[in-house]
């Protein structure tokens, strides 16, 4: 049982918020209330968690030797010894091949997604994430795939709108904590992690801005476009584009507060400007997309 539990602590299920990202495909086709929609949307979102667990296992894995110099990751599982990595790769195996094999009875398309997210983010953990923009790369196109397998579990077509404004968040997501390690670790951030010794601070603190303020023009434009017109029959989305660019707003604040030590993305989950913010636009979204007008 002690074994089981160390398994799911190194699984990080504080993390499988992000796979909210599912949902998104759910929200923008109207289909949020079919029942049989929501199911599907659900059970992908279960299996990315699963998935994503087994990504960070694998990750911790990787990254074990130099987790222990670190002063937070020394305490996960793996890095403190308590999970022997026969068990860790045992279960990560194990959980992929029953993930893969019950995407693959809801649809051999949310299968292939599931193994592309996995694939990718494999190459992340032992070779992508030690490649400068490779490694934020790998995270943005991440959670593209999360919204391309909620999309095709329902199924529906997922607009490249959708896509670019998912690609955008999760890179400036990525690039603010890279700014953050940066600027908290300095020397011991690029011993703990090699591929800082390959960021510059003032260039990916420009780029962290830059991905911010294209995230909030490509949502701002698409809120605008014909799409959104012919989709849900009003531009009245355009009404959320402020708290959007609060939230951003307050991540950047995050990324350079030197006094927090968890990364600024872990933050986030728990900060209650952005946690407000968000379940602000939520529930915004969802009266201006199903009450708001409808498709044209």
């Amino acid at each position: 049982m002690r074994m089981v539990l160390l398994v799911l602590k190194g699984m990080r299920p504080r993390q499988w918020a992000k796979n909210v990202f599912v949902l998104t495909p759910l929200l923008f086709a109207l289909k949020a209330g079919e029942v049989g929609a929501e199911l599907r949307a659900l059970t992908a979102f279960l299996l990315f968690s699963i998935t994503s667990g087994v990504v960070y296992l694998a990750n911790d894995i990787a990254d074990r030797k130099v987790d222990v110099h670190h002063p937070r990751k020394k305490l996960r599982p793996i890095a403190s010894g308590a999970l022997p990595v026969r068990v860790a790769g045992a279960s990560a195996v194990g959980l992929a091949v029953l993930t893969l094999a019950a995407g693959l009875i809801l649809s051999p398309q949310l299968a292939l997604t599931l193994l592309g997210y996995l694939l990718l983010n494999l190459f992340y953990s032992f070779k992508g994430k030690q490649i400068p923009i490779a490694d934020v790369s790998c995270i943005a196109l991440g959670f593209v795939l999360r919204v391309v397998g909620g999309g095709v579990a329902i199924p529906v077509p997922v607009s490249f709108w959708i896509l670019s404004c998912t690609f955008l968040l999760a890179a400036y997501l990525a690039l603010g904590k890279r700014v953050h390690e940066l600027m908290l670790m300095g020397e011991e951030g690029r011993r703990t992690r090699s591929v800082l010794r390959l960021y510059g601070p003032v260039p990916t603190r420009w780029a962290f801005g830059l991905t911010g303020l294209a995230a909030c023009g490509t949502f701002l434009a698409y809120t605008l476009s014909d799409r959104a017109l012919a989709n849900f029959g009003t531009r009245a989305l355009v009404l959320t584009v402020p708290l959007v660019v609060f939230g951003l707003g307050r991540f950047y604040r995050l990324a350079h507060d030197t006094r927090r030590t968890a990364p600024p993305t872990d933050t986030l989950m728990s900060d209650p400007w952005i946690l407000c913010a968000a379940f602000a636009w939520g529930a915004a979204a969802v009266v201006i997309l199903y009450f708001g007008g409808g498709p044209s």
